[in-house]
């Protein structure tokens, strides 16, 4: 971690705490239903539910058990679970009857019901989104080893993908938006993604020790100019944006690769104690932000 002399550190979210032997449930329900025929509504983008990758993405984000608990268990029947000792069942259950009706106004573009909050239940539509970024990561796998896929597969990924998007960014998600851009250019256009992929790289491991030094350049200039603590550090943003850069940063004089640098593919997360400070830090690295980030 990159950082000067500051007791901040950047937020996380706090995983709540699984009920014991909760992998031995998840290990017997899968043995009890094995061979079993799946309901329709235990795919998406026509793949099987990976309920462990479902359950593990909700538990990562920081979310309440009964909604990390709905994840893991969403296609499983309601008379099977209520055979087991299962904390919060009730509100399992609840989360997994709203978390289905999200997956299907995923499945039909309702971005009236996706789009615009209060929601009805927070918890489930984040199931659905977990739902699909696990699917979306399944298709990414198979074409990485050779999956062809027909035309209107693909179309079906772009869409959900499309409406993925809309809601990470609607949610203030910006990871997971990142995330599901660079899966579905994986999924789409692998050879392209491929390539850039491997210029986005090169061209960060160049500008690693520029970036450091901005980091600490405004670490420094902000700690100077007020005496507070902040915490920077840079992010490298998504590789499927690398285009939309490219152009960005083209000119007749240049070509458009060699226009690009490491400032151009990377974020600064900036923390400062209170809501306060981000006004302070705001105006004071305001002050920087020519002079150091413009090319050299």
């Amino acid at each position: 971690m990159r950082l000067i002399h500051s007791h901040l550190t950047p937020w996380e979210p706090t995983q709540t705490i699984l009920p014991p032997n909760w992998r031995h449930l998840l290990n017997e329900l899968e043995q009890e239903t094995r061979g079993l025929p799946r309901s329709p509504q235990a795919y998406a983008l026509n793949v099987r539910y990976e309920l462990v990758a479902v359950g593990d993405l909700l538990h990562t984000w920081g979310l309440p058990w009964p909604v990390v608990g709905a994840g893991y268990l969403l296609s499983y029947e309601d008379t099977l679970l209520q055979k087991q000792e299962i904390t919060n069942l009730v509100e399992i259950q609840e989360h997994k009857r709203e978390a289905l009706h999200y997956l299907r106004c995923i499945e039909d573009d309702d971005l009236f019901t996706l789009l615009h909050p209060p929601y009805k239940d927070p918890g489930a539509l984040l199931i659905a989104l977990a739902v699909y970024t696990a699917a979306l990561k399944k298709h990414a796998q198979q074409k990485r080893q050779g999956q062809r896929y027909r035309p209107e597969e693909y179309a079906q990924i772009e869409n959900v993908g499309r409406t993925i998007l809309h809601i990470s960014k609607r949610l203030g998600m910006w990871y997971l938006k990142r995330q599901t851009e660079d899966l579905i250019e994986t999924i789409c256009n692998t050879e392209r993604f491929v390539e850039d992929e491997q210029e986005y790289w090169r061209i960060l491991k160049k500008d690693t020790a520029r970036l450091d030094e901005i980091q600490q350049m405004l670490s420094r200039f902000y700690t100077q100019t007020t005496g507070d603590e902040i915490y920077i550090d840079w992010v490298p943003c998504g590789i499927a944006g690398l285009k939309r850069r490219q152009q960005d940063a083209y000119t007749t004089a240049t070509t458009q690769k060699s226009q690009l640098t490491g400032t151009d593919l990377v974020t600064f997360d900036i923390a400062v104690p209170a809501v306060k400070d981000c006004y302070a830090a705001f105006g004071v690295l305001s002050q920087l932000m020519w002079g150091v980030l413009r090319p050299r």
